[in-house]
């Protein structure tokens, strides 16, 4: 069950990540760095969000492991 949640989150995320990244249009980060750092950001705070509930959720996995 742990490992299934691990990883749907990590499909939920990967998921959150590309479809971010595929909205992007090249003519508007090329004339908007805050646009592109904005995005950039954006791509951090699913990563720090990732781990946040991954590394928890996999320590209980391995600490209840048969």
């Amino acid at each position: 069950m742990i490992r299934g949640i691990v990883i749907l989150w990590t499909i939920f995320c990967g998921y959150c990540l590309f479809a971010g990244v595929g909205g992007l249009d090249t003519n508007m980060i090329s004339s908007s760095d805050a646009y592109a750092a904005g995005s950039g950001l954006g791509i951090v705070f699913i990563f720090i969000l990732w781990g946040i509930v991954v590394v928890p959720v996999s320590l209980i996995g391995l600490l209840f492991k048969k």
